[in-house]
């Protein structure tokens, strides 16, 4: 029986990819002008919160203890990809920014190939979640240990466990809710008051939220952008510029992290809701093909960044910006194509059997 989609979610992650994609490319013009930088972290406030979110919703067959614990097929998967990713990425940084390891470093990651290196410690990280009787008090305990996390210090980049550590509520939300409850919240069938409470709580944090990002991050609230990747707040540098970082919020660099959850929860809420639960021309079919994306939309980017076709534009002309969000775009339906699947397929060979192509 084939499993049932959710046309829903597969909107969404094809909206999430693009961004994927998009943001990746705006990194090397974002910081320059107010029009490209507040734009870039109004897709980083919430874009990989919302894919980790995703994720989660459907991680319900990861382990189940009924039918003997984990699935070491996804497991494997996941870990597969994410040494296959490494090695396409390190090849294709040597023209962009020079060869600085003589070999892939497995153990060290900041850039794209993270998420999946954060999947398999968040999928080992299931039993643990699902053993709690209440899963309320389980996910304050995974929210209390995130916000704690953050001052783990001399982390860096190893296994990528700072941002493991900063998107495991996102994940852990998702994987207690599931995709049924999620619907029912979405399509409106739950009408209880509490449900009915945070979709406007939610809405209204989205709303203000847009606007502050929109309009006042490049001018007042950059010295705080770090919250969004997850970094230990040993990275805020605190004491060397204290005047961003007055009264409680010296001692308490906790709060800004709790600030990102609850912004970036109330903005993914507020997509999820505002998409439609059928078949979109283009968005649904990436929707379902996102690993494809994700992974070989990277070095299409490096060798672009590597003959100066990212960065030879002015940022401050908003044509610029306009440009760059359609080649995205167009990258992305174009990585969708079936001649694309079948390239990745390749690299899924030890799993042709039970091939899946999301996130």
């Amino acid at each position: 029986m084939p499993k049932k989609r959710y046309l829903r979610m597969d909107n969404a992650k094809g909206i999430l990819i693009i961004l994927v994609v998009l943001g990746h490319f705006l990194l090397f013009l974002q910081g320059k002008t107010k029009l490209c930088t507040n734009f870039f972290y109004e897709i980083y406030a919430f874009h990989m919160p919302a894919f980790t979110f995703l994720s989660g919703i459907f991680s319900q067959g990861i382990f189940a203890k009924e039918k003997g614990g984990y699935s070491f097929w996804h497991l494997s998967k996941v870990l597969w990809l994410y040494v296959i990713y490494e090695i396409i990425v390190f090849f294709s940084e040597i023209p962009a920014y020079g060869m600085t390891t003589m070999i892939p470093d497995f153990f060290s990651e900041s850039g794209a190939p993270w998420y999946l290196l954060a999947l398999f410690f968040w999928y080992m990280g299931i039993p643990l979640v699902d053993c709690f009787g209440r899963k309320d008090i389980a996910w304050l305990a995974v929210l209390v240990s995130a916000l704690a996390g953050g001052y783990i210090s001399g982390l860096e980049d190893f296994l990528s466990l700072n941002r493991v550590i900063a998107f495991a509520p996102f994940f852990y939300a998702g994987h207690i809710v599931g995709p049924e409850r999620l619907e029912n919240f979405l399509k409106g069938r739950d009408v209880s008051i509490k449900a009915n409470v945070v979709r406007y709580i939610t809405l209204g944090i989205a709303v203000i939220t847009v606007v502050i990002i929109g309009g006042f991050m490049y001018d007042y609230f950059l010295p705080y952008h770090d919250a969004m990747f997850g970094v230990s707040y040993e990275r805020f540098r605190v004491h060397e510029n204290q005047l961003s970082f007055p009264g409680i919020l010296s001692d308490n660099v906790w709060i800004l992290r709790l600030i990102w959850y609850m912004t970036s929860g109330a903005l993914t809420l507020t997509f999820l809701r505002l998409l439609p639960d059928k078949e979109l021309p283009l968005i649904t079919k990436m929707g379902q093909r996102t690993l494809q994306i994700y992974i070989l939309h990277r070095p299409v980017r490096d060798l672009m960044l590597a003959f100066g076709l990212i960065t030879w534009g002015d940022p401050e002309n908003p044509f610029i910006l306009i440009a760059v969000i359609l080649f995205c775009v167009a990258l992305s339906v174009v990585l969708s194509m079936p001649v694309f699947t079948k390239l990745f397929n390749l690299i899924l060979f030890p799993f042709r059997k039970k091939q899946k192509y999301t996130i």
